[in-house]
């Protein structure tokens, strides 16, 4: 394939520091369905960016226009952020409004700590294809990719990862306890969007092939072992037996076009616990008795 490359320019430390601008598409898809806007949000970038979690620096390959291979060095992990929204209730984010978790899903723009940004955010569907084209953003991401990946991501965190307190989520991916497992979840998400499946079999393997992280070179460019292991045996369980991909209900894709887009979660509706769902009853019940 013949790509036509560009480095973006990044203040202060990049957090991403490469695009892909391409020609012909990473991702081939015969079907096109862009995802649905609900509205915008405002989001405030924490202070650090990777709050709580860390991040781990790696160096990313990827092919360059003359069809050989270029590289940069990119900390990847799970952001941290505010809402604020006129369109729907900012609670729809995962955890709340007040502290949003959110992982990059573009390798095109850039973002840093404190930056306020307003996103278009976009609801995924069942049915599918998720996918989603800018003109800022040629290469057709296929969120349906991402949702497998996900989904084997928590079976495997609540299978292998108990002893670090996960158990049977939808939300692990948004929960990593250490720096090493925040930038393999992120760098798990970006293979998902940005690995050259073709028409091919997925390939599930950060290792090789288009978008892939360098496994020489000491700190600063190979990402941690214990993050390797995982994502080895997250890419090993998808498609397996028990294992599905995670739910369009549970994810959220914003969207800019001047900074990074982001995939977050999304909490379904809340409805009333056993007890408080009893106490309503019982007070209808008392209600029509009154009445009677």
């Amino acid at each position: 394939m013949n790509f036509n490359t560009k480095v973006m320019n990044f203040n202060a430390k990049p957090l991403v520091g490469l695009a892909l601008a391409t020609t012909a598409g990473l991702l081939s898809s015969a079907a096109q369905a862009e995802l649905i806007s609900i509205g915008d949000a405002q989001i405030q970038f924490a202070r650090p960016i990777f709050q709580s979690t860390g991040s781990d620096t790696v160096r990313i390959y990827y092919p360059n226009a003359s069809g050989g291979e270029s590289s940069m060095r990119t900390r990847a992990g799970r952001f941290s952020g505010s809402a604020t929204t006129s369109d729907f209730d900012a609670d729809i984010f995962y955890e709340d409004a007040d502290m949003v978790y959110m992982y990059c899903v573009d390798l095109y723009q850039s973002i840093s700590s404190g930056w306020n940004v307003t996103y278009d955010v976009h609801t995924l569907s069942d049915t599918g294809p998720n996918t989603l084209t800018t003109a800022q953003h040629p290469t057709e991401r296929d969120f349906d990719r991402t949702l497998d990946f996900l989904g084997a991501l928590n079976y495997t965190l609540a299978d292998s990862y108990g002893h670090l307190g996960f158990e049977d989520s939808v939300y692990n991916w948004l929960n990593p306890t250490a720096n090493w497992m925040s930038g393999a979840i992120q760098l798990g998400i970006w293979e998902s969007l940005y690995e050259d499946v073709g028409n091919s079999t997925p390939a599930w393997d950060i290792a090789s092939g288009d978008f892939r992280v360098g496994t020489t070179g000491g700190s600063g460019n190979t990402m941690d072992a214990r993050g390797a292991e995982l994502l080895a045996r997250t890419f090993g369980n998808i498609g397996g037996k028990g294992v599905e991909a995670l739910g369009s209900q549970y994810a959220l894709v914003l969207s800019s076009d001047r900074y990074q887009d982001m995939i977050a979660g999304d909490p379904p509706a809340g409805v009333p616990a056993p007890a408080t769902a009893g106490l309503l009853a019982a007070g209808l019940a008392l209600f029509r008795r009154r009445r009677s």
